[in-house]
């Protein structure tokens, strides 16, 4: 079976069908999973379709060519983005992972992979961004969610604190929302809001989706 679907995936690459036939594929089964999802309440936790369209929402609002992400786990988000974005910038703690993401973009030049905890990391792809006055989307998915993804302390106070200290103007979003106050480590959406209030006071904490998301007051205007 393996290798009858290795030869139809060779002659499909070879008739130039196997790309156009494959997002045809995964647009419906998101588009279906999007319909099951709705139908059934929106339970936690969403289809990775919904944090494709919350992170694309912002950048289409405040014209952000720029998007940072902690946890890149198998990739799957930087793929989704890597046509909507100039720069996309990605960590993953885990070290197969990221040698395993650094394989899958090596022929994409504007997907930059950084190695290590985000906690720190996050310091280093602010340092290259610079002080540039565009906005950036920030999309922080790098706790510890289990099964394979790196076990360690949940980074998400440092990366918020270092965020908001250095770039208070940008869009932070923040995934999964059911674990806060309730999992090891993870903040209150208390501690999240006293974080914004002193260092970005002009931004709106909102929680929808099991998506955290921060962003500029004037955009819920």
């Amino acid at each position: 079976m393996t290798k009858i679907k290795s030869l139809l995936k060779k002659s499909a690459q070879a008739l130039g069908i196997y790309h156009p036939v494959r997002n045809m594929l995964k647009a419906s089964r998101e588009k279906r999973e999007l319909r099951e999802w709705q139908e059934q309440g929106k339970p936690v936790p969403p289809p990775h379709i919904v944090k494709q369209s919350a992170i694309l929402e912002y950048a289409k609002e405040c014209n952000c060519e720029t998007l940072v992400e902690t946890g890149t786990y198998i990739g799957d988000m930087v793929a989704a983005m890597v046509g909507d974005f100039q720069t996309i910038h990605t960590i993953e703690l885990d070290t197969a992972l990221f040698r395993s993401a650094r394989k899958r973009f090596k022929n994409r030049p504007n997907v930059r992979l950084y190695q290590g905890d985000s906690g720190v990391v996050i310091n280093e792809v602010l340092s290259v961004i610079g002080k540039s006055p565009g906005r950036v989307v920030f999309w922080l998915d790098g706790h510890d969610s289990g099964g394979v993804t790196a076990h360690s302390e949940c980074p998400l106070v440092k990366e918020v604190r270092t965020i908001l200290s250095n770039r208070p103007q940008d869009v932070v979003l923040i995934d999964d929302f059911h674990l806060f106050g309730v999992a090891d480590d993870y903040p209150t959406v208390e501690e999240v809001e006293d974080i914004v209030g002193n260092l970005s006071p002009n931004s709106k904490v909102l929680v929808e989706n099991n998506i955290l998301r921060i962003f500029p007051a004037s955009l819920d205007q």
